[in-house]
């Protein structure tokens, strides 16, 4: 499914991005695809209609997880389940499975850009959990890394604002593709918001779940820059306690984007929950 021109593309154009360490490491790649595969992407993907139709909110999918449809937004899990039941030309079908081939490739090809930076996360994951040994063991063979947690594709319109925020606790890296159809100039100012929190966090999570800003007291957030939402573009970091990130969207915009999550194996991720559990 997946053609050597559109693998060799994304893997050059990733290993290209230069990552930029402030406030946390990241990186932002554009033309992330061949030009003519981006344009055949945006005439095959479905219109909202077409994305929903069939779907229940909460309905889990094919991969385990829970589809998500709201007034004016959408998450839902892209895998070829979904591909393949859509009520769409199979031409446009062929086209969108690619895209999934691609993006399974660009998970991995993130995390090894990112490799470092994800190690040294999870050695301070596993030192606060009192578990450094099983940590320092598991990560000789990459047993360690979920590489098949499945895209979700997400449409956001309107006014809306996502406050600050650090990933699910097990999340390594991160990243986001943009599909929009054109590069829309008046919009230059909306995109991803990277935050700088001080005093520096060290959160020894103790819940399994994504945490906010304002659940710290004493923390501040200062916006440092905004990645805008630009057509056939990437954005990735490497989740930290620094990782703080979130969007305010002050006018009625449509965004569309593919979430990707590089995540730890639960085997490895549930002996730290019990070391924090066991802390005082």
């Amino acid at each position: 499914m997946l053609t050597d021109e559109l693998r060799h593309h994304v893997n050059d154009a990733i290993i290209g991005a230069k990552i930029q360490d402030h406030p946390f490491p990241h990186l932002s790649v554009k033309s992330l695809f061949p030009a003519n595969f981006y344009s055949a992407l945006m005439d095959a993907l479905p219109t909202t209609a077409e994305a929903t139709a069939g779907v229940i909110d909460g309905e889990t999918s094919a991969s385990g997880l829970p589809h998500a449809i709201g007034d004016g937004v959408y998450s839902l899990i892209l895998d070829a389940h979904y591909v393949d039941d859509l009520k769409i030309a199979d031409e446009r079908k062929r086209i969108i499975q690619q895209f999934v081939c691609a993006s399974a490739e660009i998970r991995k090809f993130l995390f090894f850009k990112l490799y470092l930076h994800a190690r040294e996360y999870i050695e301070q994951f596993a030192s606060d959990a009192d578990v450094t040994e099983h940590a320092r063991s598991g990560m000789q063979d990459l047993d360690y890394v979920d590489f098949s947690v499945p895209d979700i594709l997400t449409m956001r319109s309107g006014v809306y604002g996502l406050p600050p925020h650090i990933e699910h606790p097990n999340t390594l890296v991160q990243s986001l593709i943009y599909l929009v159809p054109k590069w829309d100039w008046s919009a230059r100012d909306l995109g991803t918001q990277l935050f700088e929190v001080q005093p520096p966090l060290n959160r020894r999570v103790r819940e399994n779940r994504p945490t906010y800003i304002s659940e710290y007291p004493g923390h501040e957030t200062r916006l440092v820059k905004t990645l805008p939402y630009r057509p056939n573009s990437l954005i990735a970091w490497t989740a930290n306690d620094a990782a703080f990130h979130g969007n305010t969207m002050d006018r009625d915009y449509e965004r569309r984007a593919v979430v990707q999550h590089i995540r730890l194996q639960h085997s490895f991720y549930a002996p730290f929950l019990a070391g924090w559990a066991a802390k005082p």
